[in-house]
């Protein structure tokens, strides 16, 4: 797979269910972020961190790159519209997208994931039991106008991204343990990863 690649940090999220900003809270003592920076940062040229305006500082103090915030258009409509501000902000060919909330996530399922690209258009998702990971994925810039698109209608699914742009899918229940791929939504989720 041929071209730059960008890493997206999806972390702007409120974080209401987990009562605190989900991205710094500690998972072995390790920022979940910077879990999710490990599984990413092999693979890809830069990163692009999409912070809630709430936490743009925060990030910027703590770590040397570039932060943002959903583009004001699309401010607060999910992660559609983050991974649409990293791709408008950042010019790439291929954007590796990884929530900060799910720390169990390792380089070695981008690495998969990429090793699979060789033939595809627009990107790759995994699904995990027959359950999409649309979310720890890697797309094409070639999807921005869809992305665009879809948040223009309101059509803030994920789903509705994959069907229109036929990404390529691939299983990967057999090959990493299921485990890997829950998100944390409440502390009790962070206590029991385990």
């Amino acid at each position: 797979m041929t071209g730059k690649k960008i890493g997206v940090l999806l972390a702007g999220g409120a974080s209401r269910r987990f009562g605190e900003p989900k991205a710094f809270s500690l998972y072995k003592n390790v920022p979940m972020y910077q879990w999710a920076l490990q599984a990413i940062n092999p693979h890809v040229d830069d990163v692009v961190v999409v912070s809630h305006p709430i936490l743009v500082n925060r990030f910027m103090q703590e770590t040397p790159l570039s932060v943002i915030e959903d583009d004001a258009s699309f401010r607060g409509m999910g992660p559609l519209a983050g991974i649409y501000s990293a791709m408008k902000k950042s010019s790439a060919d291929w954007y590796y997208v990884i929530p900060c909330d799910t720390p169990l996530v390792t380089s070695a399922v981008y690495d998969f994931l990429a090793r699979r690209l060789e033939d595809s258009r627009n990107g790759i998702v995994p699904t995990v039991g027959g359950r999409l990971q649309p979310l720890i994925s890697i797309y094409h810039r070639n999807i921005c106008p869809v992305i665009k698109e879809l948040l223009n209608q309101k059509k803030l699914k994920m789903t509705e991204l994959i069907d229109r742009t036929h990404i390529d899918q691939v299983e990967l229940k057999d090959k990493f343990p299921e485990k890997w791929f829950v998100n944390v939504n409440t502390k009790k989720d962070l206590r029991t990863l385990d």
